[in-house]
């Protein structure tokens, strides 16, 4: 860089002298900026250096004995940032501009220095190493950026693409992948690979697996240790080395997957602890997703569900009713075809009655005596059989061929038992390997009950009231099953639903509510807060209060709970609780801010039950009010945030 010398100024010289008695002061300030890795140039307006010290010299591959008598513009030739904030310090100004020197970022000041009569006789400049506050920066940026693309993703079955081409994009990587835990025997898949590792796409790992890079695999999915190196195995091209960094996702000390990247390039420390934050960003926002996605599955099931429980309670023609399951057992389970077969007592036969999915008409003449082929054993052993591969299968196959023509590789079959008889068998075919999870078979299990109750029903129709009943009952069980999942999500508010319900029907009743809306009262209260499986976690979860943004978001749980819910028929007069609960009377709720008889009765009732058991529960932002301030704040608020009359009624009943 060109010196840059003003003119009119003192010499070198003159400040040299003038250091020796301003050396105390300037220690001081130096003393300031020692922890900082810091450099403080004194320099004339010539432009020669007279003094330099700091402990970020190093950094700069520099020394006083070089520095002392050498032109600052010589030093820093390549920036005219540094040599315009010099000038400007001569002119009187002070100013500081930020420079990359040597890999590290500094933040640099230029202060004039004054003689007695108030001339600029030379400058200070002060240089701060602030890479690691840039680094700290930009790393809360990109998270902040990452997680709100995240949010924005609508469908669970996008994120894996969303995920690693943002990471890919953030960590410059060449190739990345994306693991997650299936199966029965919690194996983890590829959901998706980028760059040389799509290949792997789909591609289940075992814990023990040793083909596939087993031991960089097992230190992350089975000790959820984080994995650094280079390896051939990795590479773009055979031979080529990759450099890779694999990460757990944790999820409340679980593993629920792995992240990988890799690239030519080494990553830096900073790279890989940005890599880390992204990691829990991944981890929380998958964890969420699948939650979410959960939740709407199951929604799907109780229609399911629903569905066949219309058909069985309305016709007694059992191939109409097993077609409807066979249509749930293919819709929800996602496999290719499905058949069910009758048990028939006198000839000890199974007897073909419905089938979905199939390329030919073979099966529909299908007859087995019990103990024969495949859906034979499982009507004598009473048991589930999984055959995840039917062409490894080389003997006990009766219709081996049958299976080939249609391309069936996975087989499940389930007994059909109803009051310890086995009525049946229910046979699932799919072409591809399963690997299903937990929730996958409990729900078959869910689907080959249903049918062997149509199964019972075609030949015990006198029992149909009583199979009404037991289905009713199921169906609400399976809601309570959900609101208990809900409070496992949220330990601080176990028990909340249970008690809230609870009083609310009670108070219902009080209030003259007819029985016949009982029901949908019940569901309202079980299901109120449904809508917080779509809150991230680090809203739901915060233990102090929450910013304007997170409220915002916050209080759309209500309407997340309407959208969940609305499609299903039967649970839309169930709607009001979860919809509106947060309405308060004087018009100040949310999310319409409805007032007084605007908002449903049920809503008005549930409310003051809801604030009640809030209050006298311990929250992460607070702990528990006692009774008596409890009732307090419920007397105050009414007719503000409550009707009169129903808190009139509460304080009669409680």
């Amino acid at each position: 860089m060109a010196s840059n010398t003003v003119k009119g100024y003192t010499t070198t010289k003159d400040i040299n002298n003038m250091n020796k008695t301003t050396s105390s002061p300037f220690k001081s300030t130096l003393g300031t900026f020692k922890a900082e890795e810091a450099i403080i140039w004194m320099v004339g307006e010539d432009g020669v250096i007279t003094f330099c010290e700091g402990d970020g010299l190093p950094l700069l591959d520099l020394n006083v004995g070089e520095m002392i008598g050498k032109s600052i513009y010589d030093v820093f030739e390549q920036s005219t940032q540094v040599e315009e904030c010099i000038g400007k310090a001569f002119n009187g100004s002070s100013c500081h501009v930020f420079e990359e020197i040597e890999g590290f970022l500094w933040k640099i000041w230029c202060y004039p220095y004054h003689d007695a009569t108030g001339v600029v006789i030379g400058v200070w400049l002060v240089f701060v190493n602030h890479t690691d506050q840039y680094h700290r920066d930009r790393m809360q940026q990109i998270i902040l950026d990452l997680s709100t693309t995240l949010r924005k993703v609508e469908k669970h079955a996008d994120m894996p693409a969303v995920i690693l081409d943002q990471i890919m994009g953030i960590m410059v990587a060449d190739t990345a992948m994306l693991f997650t835990r299936v199966g029965i025997k919690g194996e983890m898949r590829i959901e998706l690979g980028r760059g040389a590792w799509s290949r792997w796409s789909g591609l289940i790992i075992n814990e023990e697996e040793t083909t596939f890079p087993g031991e960089q695999i097992r230190s992350v999915i089975q000790q959820g240790k984080p994995y650094i190196g280079k390896d051939t195995y990795f590479g773009l091209n055979e031979g080529d080395g990759l450099f890779v960094v694999g990460l757990p996702l944790l999820v409340q000390g679980r593993i629920i997957g792995a992240l990988w990247i890799g690239r030519k390039r080494q990553f830096t420390e900073y790279e890989i602890s940005l890599f880390e934050e992204i990691g829990d960003i991944v981890s929380n926002m998958i964890h969420v997703s699948t939650q979410y996605n959960t939740t709407q599955r199951r929604l799907q099931h109780l229609v399911a569900l629903h569905n066949i429980y219309r058909a069985i309670s309305s016709s007694l023609d059992l191939g109409v009713t097993i077609k409807v399951i066979l249509e749930q057992v293919v819709t929800q389970l996602g496999v290719h075809a499905a058949a069910v077969y009758h048990t028939i007592p006198v000839t000890n036969n199974l007897a073909f009655v419905a089938g979905r999915g199939f390329r030919t008409m073979t099966f529909n003449r299908t007859h087995l005596q019990l103990g024969e082929g495949l859906a034979g054993k499982v009507a004598i052993t009473r048991k589930m059989t999984y055959i995840s591969d039917l062409r490894e299968v080389t003997q006990g196959l009766s219709r081996q061929e049958l299976f080939s023509r249609e391309g069936f590789v996975s087989y499940f079959g389930v007994p059909l038992i109803v009051k310890g008889q086995v009525n049946g068998v229910m046979e699932i075919y799919h072409r591809e390997r399963l690997n299903p999870g937990s929730e996958w078979l409990d729900f078959l299990d869910t689907l080959a009950a249903q049918a062997a109750i149509a199964v019972d029903n075609a030949d015990l129709f006198n029992n149909l009231q009583r199979t009404n009943a037991e289905l009713s009952v199921a169906y609400d069980s399976t809601l309570d099953g959900w609101v208990r999942a809900l409070d496992l999500r949220d330990r601080e508010a176990e028990g909340h639903t249970k008690r809230v319900t609870d009083l609310t029907l009670r108070l219902a009743r009080a209030l003259g509510v007819r029985e016949m809306d009982i029901v949908h009262v019940r569901r309202g209260a079980l299901l109120h807060d449904i809508g917080k499986m779509a809150i991230p976690d680090e809203i739901l979860f915060k233990p102090g209060p929450l910013n304007d943004a997170e409220w915002e978001i916050m209080h759309k749980h209500p309407i997340y709970a309407y959208e969940l819910l609305s499609p299903i028929r039967f649970l839309k007069p169930a709607l009001d609780i979860p919809y509106y609960h947060h309405e308060k009377w004087d018009g100040s709720g949310y999310p319409f801010g409805l007032k007084g008889e605007q908002i449903p009765r049920t809503a008005r009732i549930f409310a003051v039950i809801d604030v009640w058991d809030a209050l006298r529960s311990d929250r992460p932002y607070r702990k528990a009010w006692s009774d008596n301030d409890a009732r307090a704040y419920i007397r105050e608020n009414a007719g503000i945030h409550f009707e009169p009359e129903i808190v009139d009624m509460f304080f009669r009943l409680f």
